[in-house]
């Protein structure tokens, strides 16, 4: 790969690359963006120069998933960070504030607290995505994408309390 095709790559799928960090990457975590962002860059680069790229797929779903899973990464490392820090600091009750800490869970607290599989799924469809294009996006055949959407809302119930 060129100096030239690079550039090309980066220019027509950066704003992908950041919208993808932005779905993935936690809020407690944005302060990370920028390395993600850059290591979403250096990976491509690498697979690249060592053509693991199998062209299965379009440039810009690879480079999405790429994003999305060095979010992920980083989303483990920042609670790992969390729980130590937590570690060092002494034990607060919370008992008293975990009714209104459930009442003001947000779709996306939601969200986050589903599996990958289908927090991805999820996502795709909130934006307006086709079951046929997110099965194309993700790589998996439309009747999966069906069965996780239906899963998902199963898991969402039950974290609300409803039957």
């Amino acid at each position: 790969m060129t100096e030239e095709e690079l550039v090309t790559l980066i220019r027509d799928n950066k704003a992908l690359v950041i919208g993808a960090i932005g779905k993935y990457l936690y809020s407690e975590c944005s302060e990370y963006a920028e390395d993600v962002f850059q290591e979403v860059w250096y990976r491509a680069y690498r697979a690249l120069k060592n053509d693991r790229f199998r062209g299965d797929s379009k440039p810009g779903t690879w480079l999405y998933t790429i994003a999305r899973n060095e979010s992920l990464r980083q989303n483990e490392k920042c609670a790992s960070r969390k729980e130590r820090l937590l570690a060092r600091e002494p034990e607060q009750s919370v008992a008293g504030h975990e009714e209104s800490i459930l009442e003001k869970m947000s779709f996306d607290t939601i969200l986050q607290k589903l599996p990958e599989v289908y927090r991805s799924v999820v996502q795709f469809r909130v934006e307006g995505f086709a079951v046929q294009e997110i099965a194309q996006r993700l790589g998996i055949r439309e009747g999966t994408v069906k069965s996780r959407l239906s899963r998902a809302r199963d898991l969402v119930a039950k974290m609300e309390g409803v039957k």
